[in-house]
């Protein structure tokens, strides 16, 4: 598995694409492929807000990846993680913690493959699945896909060991891929709930906890995401070229 990926950044680009388009233009629809898709961001993102309070401190009651559309627009949200924090550090860490896991899963991601060690990448995401599993209320879902997975892993490597290389090397191109896509979408996203005045994301509540300006977790999450942004299309455009 180390040495049998090899990255087509084609292929990235265009997922990538059809992935962004599908979001903005399906934004406020019930499509279930992207219900399904954005599962992946999602999960990092509760996971780094999850993951980080427990790290530092805090006891992590709940991760849920809303799944519906109606339940979506009751929360205004994706997903969230139910946490209980410790006033200053645990908090800071807790909830800055949420928008920086994608860009770094990313960047592991990418750099794994750099240097073969894809194994690697394969293991942080096998742990973070059975973390999410283990703490969310809402099994019914990550046990099907446990199965499935399981299942499918099973049959290939019995009777088509070929495909399943294919396999493994096309899951890790879609997952860079959305990815990818995900942080251009998210700088969108971050940047118009700024400006719309909304009190809830993670840079405004930052804001309430530390009394410093959402202005500049703006800029600090901004900066990040451009700059991962900046670093993967860089290493594709280096592949192309």
């Amino acid at each position: 598995m180390n040495t049998q990926i090899t990255l087509n950044p084609t292929l990235i680009l265009i997922i990538s694409f059809i992935y962004f388009a599908l979001s903005i233009y399906f934004y406020r629809s019930n499509l279930f492929l992207l219900h399904v898709i954005r599962f992946i961001p999602v999960l990092f993102h509760e996971f780094g807000h999850a993951f980080a309070c427990q790290l530092t401190g805090g006891k992590v009651h709940d991760i849920v990846i809303v799944a519906s559309r109606k339940e979506q627009n009751q929360t205004n949200r994706s997903g969230y993680a139910i946490t209980t924090t410790k006033p200053g550090m645990n908090t800071f860490i807790t909830l800055i913690s949420g928008y920086l896991m994608p860009p770094v899963i990313l960047f592991i991601a990418i750099l794994c493959l750099k240097y073969n060690v894809v194994i690697f990448f394969w293991i942080i995401l096998l742990l973070i699945c059975i973390y999410y599993f283990v703490k969310t209320s809402r099994k019914v879902l990550p046990l099907m896909m446990l199965i499935l997975f399981i299942g499918t892993s099973y049959c290939i490597k019995r009777y088509y060991p070929m495909i399943g290389l294919d396999l493994v090397s096309y899951l890790y191109h879609f997952i860079i891929a959305i990815l990818f896509a995900d942080l251009i979408i998210t700088l969108r996203t971050i940047i118009l709930v700024y400006f719309q005045g909304n009190t809830d994301w993670d840079g405004a509540q930052l804001s309430k906890a530390t009394r410093i300006p959402a202005i500049l977790y703006l800029l600090f999450f901004v900066g990040i995401h451009i700059a991962a942004i900046y670093y993967t299309s860089k290493y594709l455009i280096d592949l192309i070229m």
